[in-house]
């Protein structure tokens, strides 16, 4: 049987033998003794060959026509289309045509109603735009004459008949005499007769009995403690008699009043200071000592200062030795009060640091160069508590779907047990040791740490530890100085934003908003003076921190160029306000929103518009707009979110920002 089954394969195998000689055979015929079919070329693809797919040449350039106010330019050849149709170039609308498209004849809206100019006595109502006439001209509306005028018409000023003789009245103090038709005037006005002015009544004409100037001021006597003001000319009165204004008492005199001299009360005890040892008990109120000075309370001498009090800073005797230390490359040894080197110096070890001494700690960095230091080490810290509290998290989450999967009830039936007799069929104990790993599996995939608000405050105390005694400094640089101090400030603020949630509340995110978005941007600033390094495996969180502080800088120098104008009143009497802003960024967003609060003219709050546009590009204008209450007087500009193209960064786009920005490692 085995002979006849040898046979059978040898033979199958020279069957395909000779199938693949025949195929290859008449595929070499065909290549060889048929020609290219070609077919033209277009805008998107070169001539090709319908038989084998080859290619020859270029594809057709475009060829576009122009662009009309219907259609965008089109190519003629492929009918690709590019740009934007040509807006409408309207002609004015009159009161005979609409509002017209020079270019394609196009109308819209309706024609203007006649501007129809008012009757007059002479003409009835006229249209300004094309002449047509309605209605009659009016009658003559004649106004009565007057001495200067015979009778006028009020609506064209024809006139009719004589003028009117003059009528005069008497004259007065104030006018001379005058006409009771026109109010014409003729001759003088009479003199007044002024009566002298007192403290109550100003020079009053006897005549007419107007005044002039005022009426004489009150020679007031200043208000004592026992009489208000009084005039020394007519006796009146005003306001209070004064409260007494009473001197504190002190030992040497009871409450006095500044004012009267007026006395109340008691003298004081005298109030002693303690003895020094240049002066004895001292009275602070009157100067009044007691007693006898104390005995100067040395200091031990050092090598930099002899025995000093510490109450007046005298000093006695000479002096004292250096206090030596001995360190392990540096002899010199340093004296450990002032510095002073004793010996011969010996080799540092600068193998990790040129500027610290990896042996005996000798440290040559700027105060700049350590607060990045320490700033790494406490970021790393933090990093490290919040990996482990991950990891244990996960491998707790993993251990519980294990036990839950163990303490399932597998029924070991006598079928169970018949079908385990086989080689090939796993035990109901293997079978739940599986599923055991297999839920471990799916938890460990579905895991998403949530932190604890005592670990958040665990990992922000331990960045804060690490840094907090750089605060108030003297850095270097002073600019870097004031951003090392506005980070400190923001894992301050961090701190005092958990204190604004409850104990039990879980945080998705180890960083807090306010507090992260401080840090973040004094950290893009600090890394753009002096780098800071962390180690390869901590790369991956530096990177977003460095790249939220690059957008928040940027986005908020954006928000400064941004300045909402009132452009409408709606016809609800709502005002329109709109704004046109770059994206100046350098970044694509899909979604971006500005907030905007507004007040009144008192600076009272009243809401928050907030405005969002999508799939802004770089450098692309986008018109922000919204309606509100015309009490509005004042707008403050805050931004409320971003997002990017699917939630976050791409990969190109990262390493694009770090080309771009070589001494900032970029993140999403």
């Amino acid at each position: 049987m085995n002979k006849r089954k040898t046979k059978r394969k040898v033979r199958n195998a020279l069957i395909t033998v000779v199938l693949v000689i025949a195929i290859a055979t008449t595929v070499c015929f065909l290549v060889y003794n048929y020609k290219h079919e070609w077919q033209p070329a277009d805008c998107h693809t070169p001539k090709t060959c319908t038989l084998c797919g080859a290619t020859l040449g270029s594809p057709l350039a475009h060829n576009w026509s122009d662009a009309t106010c219907d259609t965008p330019q089109t190519c003629t050849l492929c009918g690709d289309i590019q740009g934007e149709v040509i807006p409408h170039n309207w002609a004015a609308a009159t009161c005979q045509v609409p509002e017209t498209c020079t270019m394609c004849g196009m109308t819209q809206g309706e024609v203007i109603p006649h501007d129809w100019s008012a009757a007059t006595c002479h003409a009835p109502e006229t249209c300004t735009m094309c002449g047509s006439t309605q209605g009659e001209a009016l009658i003559h509306q004649w106004n009565a004459a007057t001495c200067h005028a015979p009778e006028t018409c009020a609506l064209c000023g024809d006139t009719q008949g004589e003028t009117l003789v003059h009528q005069w009245s008497a004259a007065d103090c104030h006018t001379p005499e005058t006409c009771a038709l026109c109010g014409d005037t003729q001759g003088e006005v009479l003199a007044h007769q002024w009566n002298a002015a007192d403290c109550h009544t100003p020079e009053t004409c006897a005549l007419c009995g107007d005044v002039q100037g005022d009426v004489l001021p009150h020679d007031w006597k200043p208000a004592t403690c026992h009489a208000p003001e009084t005039c020394a000319l007519c006796g009146d009165t005003q306001g209070d008699v004064l409260s007494h204004e009473w001197k504190d008492a002190t030992c040497s005199a009871p409450m006095t009043c500044a004012l009267c001299g007026d006395v109340q009360g008691d003298v004081l005890p005298h109030d002693w200071t303690p003895a020094t040892c240049q002066v004895p008990e001292t009275c602070t109120m009157c100067s009044l000592t007691q007693g006898n000075v104390l005995p100067h309370d040395w200091s031990a001498a050092t090598c930099l200062a002899p025995e000093t009090c510490r109450m007046c800073s005298a000093t006695q005797g000479e002096l004292a030795d250096h206090v030596w230390t001995q360190t392990q490359c540096t002899a010199p040894s340093p004296c450990s009060v002032c510095g002073t080197l004793d010996g011969i110096e010996l080799t540092h070890d600068w193998t990790n640091n040129p500027k610290l001494c990896q042996a005996c700690g000798l440290d040559l960095r700027s105060v700049d160069e350590r607060f990045m230091a320490s700033l790494a080490a406490g970021l790393e810290a933090r990093w490290a508590m919040t990996l482990e509290d991950t990891a244990a998290a996960q491998t707790a989450a993993e251990d519980e779907a294990r036990a839950a999967a163990l303490a399932a009830d597998y029924e070991d039936d006598e079928e169970d047990k018949k079908d385990s007799e086989d080689e090939n069929q796993l035990s109901p104990e293997e079978q739940a040791l599986l599923a055991a790993e297999e839920a471990a599996k799916q938890a460990r995939a579905v895991f998403r740490m949530t932190f604890t608000h005592d670990q958040m405050v665990r990992y922000i105390t331990a960045e804060y530890d690490a840094i907090i005694g750089y605060h108030g400094a003297q850095f270097e640089n002073p600019l870097f100085g004031e951003w090392a101090e506005s980070y400190i400030e923001g894992v301050q603020v961090s701190l005092e934003e958990l204190d604004f949630y409850p104990e039990d509340t879980p945080f998705v995110d180890q960083y807090t908003r306010d507090g992260y978005h401080m840090q973040s941007v004094a950290l893009y600033h600090l890394n753009q003076i002096i780098p800071i390094v962390v180690s390869d495996d901590n790369l991956p969180n530096l990177q977003p921190i460095l790249f939220n502080g690059e957008m928040v800088e940027k986005v908020s120098t954006m928000m400064e160029q941004v300045s909402f104008q009132n452009v409408s009143t709606l016809s609800n009497g709502m005002d329109k306000f709109e704004a046109i802003v770059t994206n100046t960024t350098g970044f694509t967003f899909s979604t971006f929103s500005f907030n905007v609060d507004l007040f009144d003219k008192d600076s009272n709050y009243l809401e928050t518009k907030t405005i969002t546009v999508e799939d802004w590009t770089p450098d692309k204008k986008e018109k922000f707009t919204f309606t509100a209450n015309s009490d509005v007087r004042k707008l403050q500009l805050t931004f409320a979110d971003w997002m990017f193209p699917d939630g976050e960064m791409s990969d190109e786009q990262l390493r694009s920002e770090e080309e771009q920005h070589e001494s900032v490692p970029s993140n999403e």
